[in-house]
């Protein structure tokens, strides 16, 4: 009998941890899937983020604009440049917290993926002219890698 308690012992506590592991792996899931949620209300909430999203397919669809101006530190107090920047570091945020493993990005993909892409392909030439002028290839290349990656 004694013989039998020391083999259950070892199993019992790697049962136990394994079950633990298990719930956390659970909790984390559920906590990002929870925060894509927050994250997309929030969205829907946010009228700022919707006006601005009006405004940038009304910069998109007047062919007598080119966006890439607004990179230029000329334009950068235009009500057009304030709000491309505000899109595409709104973006920028949920790309990196997707990236990050913060929010669950099956939910957010769903939900936002043909807003992702139609962004990224409207805002392009402008974030390739505003890394250009600055001679940095940072900036937005989280939302890039995103977009790219909800594309293919």
């Amino acid at each position: 009998m004694e013989n039998m308690i020391e083999y259950l012992t070892p199993i019992a506590i790697l049962f136990s941890a394994l079950v633990a592991i298990i719930a956390m792996l659970i909790a984390r899931k559920t906590s990002r899937e929870k925060a894509a949620i927050d994250f997309l209300f929030s969205t829907m909430e946010n009228e700022k983020y919707w006006k601005a999203i009006k405004l940038m397919g009304d910069i998109h669809r007047d062919l007598n604009i080119d966006i890439k101006r607004y990179a230029h530190k000329s334009h950068a107090g235009d009500d057009e440049a304030e709000t491309i920047r505000y899109v595409l570091n709104y973006f920028e945020h949920f790309a990196i917290g997707i990236n990050t493993k913060i929010y669950d990005e099956a939910i957010i993909k769903r939900h936002l993926r043909s807003i992702v892409i139609d962004v990224w392909k409207i805002m392009d030439d402008y974030v390739y002219e505003v890394r250009d002028g600055t001679n940095k290839k940072t900036p937005f290349n989280e939302l890039e890698a995103l977009a790219k990656r909800w594309e293919a």
